[in-house]
């Protein structure tokens, strides 16, 4: 998983540095297989991977957002990538993107947005990568990578940001499910995290 990580890491910074100027040409990562929440529960399990877990629990009417936060334990290390598999009921929620506080260079003020169509998350402007390369095609299952493609030394907010739902129908404590998740540090070492309740517990 941590080669598998470093590598795509590296993938996206060649492509991040060349098309820094217009972000929104990044290519989203691309699976071999399409993702879906069972198969990848099953392949967690076998490979000892994050075991499924009801990271966020969401309630609501139909056709309400609703908010997942993707909020880091940092447990006295930080945390300068994060990539995170979650899987969801697709019959009753649709996954429309990662809501986050981007704050712009120079004197210009912070301002929530939304990625999709923006591809920046957090304070200092780290990219989005998801596959699907779009979120309301997911079907039940997705993978987002959150990197800083021009500036690697660059570390996550605690407050990441919210995932964001779209409830098909009326829902009560639908879960969305961590099944894969890890971290990368400034000097590229892998960080372990696991789901801890509403928050994601980032340790060496």
């Amino acid at each position: 998983m941590t080669v598998r990580l470093l590598a795509t890491l590296l993938v996206f910074s060649v492509v991040g540095a060349s098309g820094c100027q217009q972000e929104s040409s990044l290519v989203a990562p691309t699976a071999s297989a399409p993702i879906t929440a069972s198969s990848s529960a099953a392949a967690a399990a076998v490979s000892g991977q994050v075991a499924p877990t009801a990271w966020c629990q969401l309630s609501g009417a139909s056709d309400s957002l609703m908010r997942c936060p993707i909020r880091l334990d940092q447990a006295g290390t930080s945390a300068a990538g994060l990539q995170l598999s979650v899987t969801w009921d697709a019959a009753a929620l649709s996954f429309v993107g990662v809501e986050s506080s981007v704050c712009p260079p120079g004197d210009a003020p912070c301002a929530t947005v939304m990625a999709p169509p923006l591809k920046a998350v957090g304070s200092a402007g780290h990219s989005l990568a998801t596959s699907p390369p779009e979120p309301s095609t997911a079907s039940g299952a997705a993978t987002l990578m959150i990197y800083h493609a021009s500036n690697p030394n660059a570390l996550l907010d605690a407050a990441v940001g919210d995932l964001v739902f779209r409830a098909k129908r009326s829902v009560a404590a639908t879960p969305v499910r961590v099944i894969d998740a890890v971290a990368t540090s400034v000097e590229a070492a892998s960080l372990t995290v696991k789901p801890s309740q509403s928050t994601l517990r980032v340790s060496p």
